[in-house]
C-alpha cells in the first residue's frame, strides 16, 4: 500500500512541476515581449510541445485512481465514507469557487463536479470502465474539448486502480513501455517541430499559432504515457517528488499565487517567464520538504481533513 501511495505522490509531484510553465502563460498574458532570438522561439515551442495539455491530464488520471484508492481504504466505515467522500467535494468545490478569483483556468471545481459523477462509476465493472475511459479519452482529444477530457481520464483512473496495475506490472513491462512511448514521442516532437510556424507566433501570427496548438494537443497520450511510464519505472530514485504530491492542493493553489505576485510591471521574455516558473518550482521543492519535516500534511489538506473527519486531525509529524 505504501509503495502504491508513494508512486502516486510522485507522479503528483511531477505534474505540479510543469503546471507552472503552462500557467505562466495566462497570468503573463499581455506581458511578454516578443523578440526573435532562437532561445525564446525554442522554449516557447517547447512549452507547447512537452508541457501544455500533458501535466493536467496526469492530474485528472491521478485524480480518477485517488477516488478508487480513497473507497478501497475506507471500507470498513461503511456509509459514512460516503459522507466523507461528500464532503470533501464539496470543500473541493469550494476551494476551486476562490481559486477562479485568481486563476479562472482553475481545476479544483472542474474536479469536484466531475467527482460526483464518479460515485456511481464505482460500481461498474473494471472492463466497462476502461472501455468508457478510452474512448471518452479519445472522443474528447479528437474533438479537442478540452473541459470533457478530465472525466473520462477520470474514469481511466478508477479502471487502473481496479485493475491493480501499479501493483502488478513489472519492471520489463514498464522498461517496453518507456521505450514504446519514447520512440514515439521523439517521432511526436520531430514533427511537431518540423511543422510549427515561424515564432513569435501569438502576435504575429495567431491563427497559425491556434492551429499549432491543436495540433499538439491531438498527441498528448503519448508525451502523457511516457511521463508516466518514466516516473512508475524509476520511482525508487526519484523521492524527491513525493513531498510535492503531498501537499497537492497546497501547491497547486500556491503556484498560482507566487505567479500572480511575479506578474511584472513592465514587459518581460519568454525566457525570464520561464526562468520565473523554475524557480517557482524550486522554491515549492524546497519548501515541501522541509514543511513535511515538522508537519504531516500541507496546511490547506489539513483544513480539508478538519472539514471532511469528526475532530481535528493531528498536524505535526
Amino acid at each position: 500500500m505504501d509503495q502504491r501511495l508513494d508512486v502516486v505522490d510522485q507522479l503528483r509531484g511531477f505534474a505540479l512541476c510543469g503546471l507552472p510553465f503552462v500557467n505562466m502563460m495566462s497570468f503573463f498574458q499581455g506581458k511578454f515581449v516578443y523578440t526573435d532570438e532562437p532561445l525564446h522561439a525554442w522554449l516557447e515551442r517547447s512549452v507547447i510541445i512537452l508541457m501544455e495539455g500533458r501535466f493536467i491530464s496526469i492530474f485528472s488520471f491521478l485524480f480518477g485512481l485517488s477516488v478508487f484508492l480513497f473507497f478501497d481504504r475506507k471500507k470498513a466505515l461503511g456509509d459514512a465514507m460516503y459522507i466523507r467522500y461528500g464532503k470533501r467535494l464539496s470543500i473541493l468545490i469550494l476551494l476551486g469557487m476562490m481559486h477562479m478569483m485568481i486563476y479562472p483556468g482553475d481545476v479544483l471545481l472542474l474536479y469536484g463536479v466531475y467527482g460526483i459523477v464518479l460515485l456511481p462509476c464505482m460500481k461498474l465493472p473494471k472492463p466497462l470502465l476502461l472501455t468508457v475511459g478510452i474512448l471518452g479519452s479519445v472522443l474528447a482529444t479528437v474533438t479537442t474539448v478540452k473541459f470533457l477530457l478530465p472525466l473520462p481520464l477520470m474514469i481511466l483512473g478508477l479502471a487502473v486502480g481496479k485493475y491493480r496495475v501499479f501493483e502488478r506490472i513489472t519492471q520489463t513491462i514498464l522498461s517496453r513501455l518507456v521505450i514504446f512511448t519514447g520512440g514515439f514521442s521523439i517521432v511526436a516532437f520531430i514533427y511537431l517541430e518540423s511543422t510549427a510556424p515561424s515564432f513569435p507566433i501569438q502576435l504575429y501570427e495567431p491563427l497559425a499559432h491556434a492551429s499549432f496548438v491543436e495540433r499538439s494537443f491531438l498527441l498528448w497520450p503519448i508525451f502523457t504515457c511516457l511521463y508516466v511510464a518514466l516516473i512508475v519505472r524509476f520511482s525508487s530514485h526519484l523521492h524527491v517528488f513525493i513531498p510535492l504530491g503531498k501537499m497537492p492542493i497546497t501547491n497547486y493553489i500556491g503556484q498560482s499565487i507566487l505567479l500572480l505576485l511575479w506578474v511584472p510591471n513592465d514587459l518581460m521574455t519568454f525566457g525570464q517567464a520561464f526562468l520565473v516558473s523554475a524557480l517557482i518550482v524550486v522554491i515549492q521543492l524546497v519548501g515541501s520538504h522541509t514543511w513535511l519535516r515538522y508537519f504531516s500534511v500541507g496546511p490547506i489538506e489539513w483544513l480539508v481533513r478538519i472539514g471532511t473527519n469528526t475532530g481535528v486531525p493531528r498536524a505535526f509529524s
